[in-house]
């Protein structure tokens, strides 16, 4: 109905509706100096070819001028068709002239409704789901046009689209700020914690789940003004961020609206809303696994055989779980600091997820440690500067592959255990060097069916303290020896001597080191001693020629004997040592010889140390000789720490007064 025309090449239509056709024919009428457009209809002989697959022609008579009509059926074009108008009329000289106009025509299915979908979903912010599942934190929205082959490529008919976050500032929670001295009401809104991307090229936006900086910035005193959060922590420094984004997602009942809206032929606007939850995913607080945090995983070399890249033997299973087991993402990753120590031989994919409730470990050297890393998925955090994601719930566990050197000592962890030093040495192995990783009870022993025999001449290491250094973890505790009972009749009328102790002989290259004894019974009765016997009892060795550091003996060592020459001590009956002595640093019990022994130590500090109590021996032993022979002249050496110290090198003196008793029956050595 409008009387408002223009010159028009193209014509874009909707299935099952007309649009009129008025054909002009623009002429320049001159009157002087004056110059007229006038348009002349030409209508009346005008015909419009009809296309009968697309459209079809009628005419009608419109305010008495005969005004042809296209008429478009169901089916909409693929691509613009030619409509071929033919108009009959005179030239300027009167003769009859056919002349024909081409209009493109676009036939197309409009817009009828429109919908977002997901109709309703749930995301969860960005830091509670970690790095690697950032996927949780956004939800892709997509728009669906109906009928669904109604979209149109024309800029004259394509739809106007936009998306909009309908309640971004929705106050949701309000709390008391300051400002200065000024105290403020604070409001957090939707918008602080969802963030929307539109992407209208392909009718869709992405809502994002995430604290806007205007909220939070962690770098508020970089960037200049303070958040939200700020200003409310100013007032109240007991929040912390976590914990109060946390309240406000947990009850804000935090939900954006999204609406999509549309606008087609200056039509009305179509909408289409939906809601988009928005959560705090509960996250994983701990890693609970099957090994001792501390002791990890232990590796005895003497178990496995490595020829090139191939180990044979078993590896060990590492099951895991995780708290709360409500956790939203449960996924752990595995990985081992050096895989040239060991590596995950099952249990995790190529990304080092562990994708089953276990993984199995083996290692790849015969000596050696490293550390094994779980670490929960939901924790990583992304640094744009260094460009790397790193966790920050994780377990760490050590590996330790030991080969039995002092670098890398052969673990004891029970009684039963202990008794490898035995079986090694007596297969020529006595070489090694072991730590105790736990304390013991070698009582434990009597469950079993075993006992512990003295141990033969010894070359290796022992030491109590079971400490480490992997990666920048460290650990360290000091372990015992319980219950360590030796009850002994023995014949010695063989012309020999006898070392009696947990080894027999400590060589010049054994090391004995923070090994402390608790609970220590001796009973020992020598029947037919001669004056050729020779016997030395000590807790730790008969005879010693090592070193002993660090260690402490505590317990009762009696010994009813006819020998004649017998030396009794706490640690050691009889000690060779070439190590020099502060005799004012020893307690003593008996007579000096001061050109090539001492008797009797109680305990003592290498001169090195005099300075410090680390490598302090003492002994807190109570021994009881009874002697039987009935003979007055009796060699019967007594002490705390050894019964008799032949030293090889220079010892300074000082006068000490001894007792006039010189030979002692009852000594008790303490730290002094």
């Amino acid at each position: 109905k409008s009387t408002t025309y223009s010159t028009q090449n193209a014509v874009t239509v909707a299935v099952n509706s007309s649009v009129g056709l008025n054909i002009y024919n623009y002429v320049v009428q001159t009157s002087g100096n004056d110059q007229t457009l006038r348009a002349i209809n030409y209508n009346q002989n005008v015909t419009v070819i009809a296309d009968r697959s697309y459209y079809s022609v009628e005419y009608k008579y419109i305010n008495g001028i005969r005004t042809p009509f296209i008429k478009t059926g169901n089916i909409k074009t693929e691509a613009p068709v030619d409509v071929r108008i033919v108009l009959t009329g005179y030239d300027n000289i009167g003769n009859v002239v056919t002349m024909t106009k081409v209009l493109k025509l676009t036939i197309i299915k409009p817009i009828t409704s429109i919908q977002l979908n997901p109709i309703d979903s749930t995301i969860y912010e960005s830091t509670s789901v970690g790095y690697f599942n950032l996927g949780a934190s956004k939800v892709e929205l997509n728009l669906s046009l109906y009928p669904t082959n109604a979209v149109s490529s024309d800029e004259a008919t394509k739809p106007n689209i936009n998306f909009t976050l309908l309640n971004k500032d929705q106050v949701i929670k309000s709390y008391k700020g300051k400002r200065g001295n000024e105290i403020i009401d604070v409001e957090f809104t939707v918008g602080d914690f969802v963030e929307l991307e539109v992407d209208k090229a392909n009718n869709k936006c992405y809502v994002y789940a995430k604290i806007d900086k205007n909220a939070y910035n962690p770098n508020s005193n970089i960037d200049g003004a303070k958040s939200k959060f700020d200003l409310v922590h100013d007032n109240d420094i007991s929040f912390s961020p976590d914990l109060f984004f946390n309240q406000i997602y947990k009850e804000g009942n935090l939900t954006a609206v999204v609406s999509a809206t549309l606008q087609q032929y200056n039509k009305p606007i179509i909408a289409s809303n939906v809601n988009v939850n928005v959560k705090y995913a509960k996250k994983v607080q701990n890693i609970i696994v099957s090994v001792d945090k501390e002791k990890g995983v232990y590796f005895d070399s003497r178990d496995y055989q490595i020829s090139g890249n191939e180990i044979y033997g078993e590896g060990k299973e590492i099951v895991f779980d995780v708290e709360p087991s409500d956790a939203f993402n449960k996924n752990l990753i595995a990985f081992i600091a050096d895989t040239s120590v060991a590596k995950i031989v099952s249990g995790v994919d190529s990304n080092n997820r562990i994708i089953s409730n276990k993984i199995v470990v083996k290692p790849y050297v015969n000596a050696g440690r490293t550390i094994l890393t779980f670490a929960s998925e939901d924790s990583y955090t992304f640094n744009e500067e260094t460009g790397i994601a790193t966790p920050s719930t994780v377990n760490h566990i050590p590996i330790r592959v030991a080969n039995g050197t002092k670098e890398y000592p052969f673990e004891i962890s029970n009684a039963e255990e202990f008794l490898e030093i035995g079986r090694d040495i007596n297969l020529g192995n006595n070489s090694y060097y072991y730590v105790l990783t736990d304390t013991i009870s070698l009582r434990a022993l009597e469950s079993i069916g075993e006992t512990l025999p003295p141990f033969k001449k010894f070359n290796g290491g022992l030491s109590g303290l079971f400490s480490y250094s992997i990666n920048g973890i460290s650990y360290s505790r000091q372990n015992y020896i319980n219950d360590f009972e030796l009850t002994k009749q023995m014949d010695v009328s063989s012309d020999k001597e006898y070392n009696i102790g947990l080894f027999e002989e400590l060589s010049e290259t054994a090391e004995i080191e923070n090994l402390i004894f608790e609970g220590v019974k001796f009973d020992i009765k020598i029947l037919n001693a001669n004056n050729k016997n020779k016997i030395d009892i000590g807790v730790i060795a008969g005879r010693n020629y090592g070193s002993i550091l660090n260690s402490r003996i505590a317990g009762v060592i009696n010994v009813t004997s006819e020998a004649k020459n017998l030396n009794i001590g706490g640690m050691v009956g009889e000690s060779f040592t070439y190590e020099n002595y502060d005799i004012t640093n020893m307690m003593l019990a008996g007579d000096i010889d001061i050109t090539r022994k001492v008797t009797g130590v109680i305990s003592y500090l290498p001169i090195s140390t005099t300075s410090s109590s680390s490598s302090k021996v003492n002994s807190e032993v109570v021994i009881n000789h009874i002697g039987t022979s009935g003979e007055t002249d009796l060699n019967v050496n007594i002490g705390g720490i050894a019964g008799s110290v032949y030293t090889y090198a220079k010892h300074n003196i000082t006068e000490i007064a001894f007792s006039e008793t010189k030979t002692a029956t009852v000594v008790n050595g303490y730290d002094f």
